[in-house]
């Protein structure tokens, strides 16, 4: 399956969305973004009530491009939401 299929997947699956990136990505800018994502998002028992996905990334970037640079572009900007943001 390549990466293009996993919109269509997410779908089929009743994903609402899905967060992935374009290319390879250091662990610790993962980290960086996966910590601040899941940690704005919410707890997994209250998703259903504070779904905001949309927010939850744009602060996830922030985080990445604070810590690492906003003029690093190839450390921030593979990540992508596809799908639903709210």
């Amino acid at each position: 399956m390549t990466v293009l299929d996993w919109p269509a997947s997410s779908i089929w699956l009743e994903c609402p969305s899905l967060v992935m990136s374009d290319w390879e990505i250091r662990s610790d800018v993962s980290l960086q973004f996966t910590e601040t994502f899941y940690s704005t998002l919410g707890h997994p028992s209250t998703w259903h009530v504070c779904l905001d996905r949309g927010n939850a990334f744009r602060a996830a970037i922030e985080a990445v491009r604070d810590r690492f640079g906003a003029e690093n572009t190839f450390l921030w900007a593979p990540f992508v939401l596809a799908g639903v943001a709210v």
